[in-house]
């Protein structure tokens, strides 16, 4: 089976997929080539959104590291979902032409793929039947390379129309020094609480929700993923999450405090904020999945592609493959395997 799973969205995508072309440049080139190409065109067309000024030519950037661009640039979700789809694809070319397979001769090693947040995505390309390798010489590749354009323009779509639908927003020097000096990381639209009880989260967010309504706005602190027990990811404004983090901060005990002759226990979790620039998962982005969908060409439908549900409580699925004995996990690791 192979797990697809998301890799941060800041330069970590691109230091890796910088590691692969400098290490596999002969397996890679043609793939990446292509890619590049593809994502430069996708860039140009939506120009007049000042999102792209600094392109999307990764196979430009791997060549020549001094022209990379900054991390913000990286970071913003209307970049890094392709870039990570892209690097996520070019680990399973690698894994097959290194192996000397071709897309069929190495999909039917495996029961299924699956994948975590975007990483659905590239499962969906992985999993598609390829014809076998005709073995005259020519790239078995070539029709992976065809289907992985489709990924990465689903992918470049949902960055594109997430980004347009909640633009990155400014936060006051002040807020975003107290999360950064407590260890949580500069805020985002995304915050990620484990080891607190549901009940206990939820209070905090009623009372963070009763200030939003008291300034008079329809924005709302909620959680919109549902990881296990104890394991939440919190959406909503930046501002909004900072005033959270306040919240949870003043009942979290500090890191190594002795508790055993205390009268009243600090509860012992932990909180960041993810790396995110736009509130996915969340029903503010409902509306812009009809403009992703409406905007994928007919031609590069062949994905499944539908609406995401209005719910987003079940992230904690357990996928189960019949005669699946273990686990190809592509992650920030070239390679995983997981018994």
């Amino acid at each position: 089976m192979i797990y697809i799973e998301e890799i941060f969205a800041d330069s970590t995508s691109l230091l890796l997929l910088q590691t692969l072309y400098d290490l596999y440049t002969p397996l890679l080139h043609p793939f990446l080539a292509l890619a590049s190409e593809h994502l430069v065109s996708l860039a140009s067309a939506e120009s007049s959104t000042l999102l792209y000024d600094k392109s999307l030519d990764a196979l430009s950037w791997l060549q020549k590291p001094s022209t990379r661009p900054d991390v913000s640039y990286l970071a913003s979700c209307a970049v890094s979902l392709p870039l990570i789809g892209l690097t996520q694809l070019a680990q399973y070319v690698v894994y097959g032409k290194g192996s000397s397979l071709g897309p069929a001769e190495l999909g039917a090693k495996f029961k299924g793929a699956t994948g975590h947040s975007q990483g659905i995505i590239s499962a969906c390309v992985v999993a598609k039947e390829y014809p076998p390798s005709k073995g005259d010489g020519s790239d078995a590749w070539e029709p992976f390379y065809q289907q992985a354009l489709s990924g990465l323009t689903v992918l470049f779509q949902i960055g594109l129309q997430g980004t347009l639908a909640f633009p990155p927003l400014a936060i006051a020097p002040g807020l975003a020094a107290s999360s950064v000096e407590n260890g949580e990381g500069v805020p985002t639209a995304m915050l990620a609480v484990t080891g607190l009880e549901l009940k206990s989260l939820e209070k905090k967010i009623a009372e963070v929700n009763g200030h939003v309504k008291a300034e008079g706005r329809d924005e709302t602190v909620s959680v919109s993923l549902y990881n296990g027990a104890k394991a939440f990811v919190v959406t909503g404004n930046p501002k909004d999450l900072v005033g959270l983090s306040d919240a949870l901060r003043k009942n979290r005990a500090p890191q190594g405090k002795d508790q055993s002759k205390v009268s009243y226990l600090f509860l012992i979790f932990s909180f960041f904020d993810l790396r995110l620039t736009s509130l996915y998962l969340t029903d503010p982005l409902l509306e812009a999945s009809s403009r992703f969908l409406d905007a994928i060409p007919p031609h590069q439908r062949s994905l499944p592609l539908s609406p995401p549900p209005r719910r987003y409580r079940e992230g904690c699925l357990r996928y189960r493959f019949k005669g699946c004995f273990f686990l190809v996990s592509y992650r920030p690791h070239l390679r995983r395997l997981q018994y």
